[in-house]
């Protein structure tokens, strides 16, 4: 897949000449001219990038969803073996180990919310939960910078699935032939 070229572009209601919102409606369309059948195909074709698209999305989505989570637990398992090194929260005088853990829980829950249920994948939202994150463990160090790089990826790759037509199943359009025949005949 090209990420540069033809497949990053978005089709619009505008573009579409033979096509009517009622034939996106019903996945069908009978095709009657040669220029109408370009059309579909190419409508089709963008279709297919549009879904393969969409799968890197989630892929993105759940790689995101899933690291913080087996960073949340690392920390904690780090927390509890190597306290002293690794957390300046109990450097700065929050001696209560439970205190720390529901913080961290927390934060991690508010990131998980904010990204994974309400699809705000903002980094002015995210960047000062993770940088509180971090704050607690460093370890979250890897889940901070993780975060950003798969964020921006998300963002920009949600934002370009949205403005599409086809958004948010990208269903191709069946296709009929039908040549009508001439009465004289």
């Amino acid at each position: 897949m090209r990420f540069n070229g033809y497949y990053d572009r978005i089709i619009t209601a505008d573009e579409l000449n033979y096509i009517t919102q009622t034939d996106l409606e019903k996945s069908c369309i009978n095709i009657t001219s040669s220029e109408m059948y370009k059309e579909v195909t190419d409508y089709n074709e963008h279709m297919i990038h549009m879904r393969h698209k969409k799968t890197v999305y989630f892929c993105d989505f759940w790689g995101a969803f899933l690291l913080n989570i087996i960073v949340f637990l690392a920390s904690l398992v780090i927390l509890i073996k190597d306290l002293d090194n690794l957390s300046l929260a109990l450097k700065l005088g929050i001696d209560n180990l439970a205190l720390c853990y529901g913080f961290s829980a927390l934060l991690t829950s508010a990131v998980i919310y904010f990204a994974f249920y309400r699809k705000n994948f903002s980094l002015k939202l995210h960047l000062p939960l993770c940088a509180l994150l971090v704050c607690l463990n460093s370890v979250f160090i890897i889940s901070f910078a993780a975060d950003i790089f798969l964020f921006r990826i998300i963002e920009k790759l949600d934002n370009s699935l949205k403005n599409d037509i086809g958004y948010p199943t990208f269903i191709q359009l069946n296709t009929l032939y039908h040549i009508e025949k001439d009465k004289n005949e």
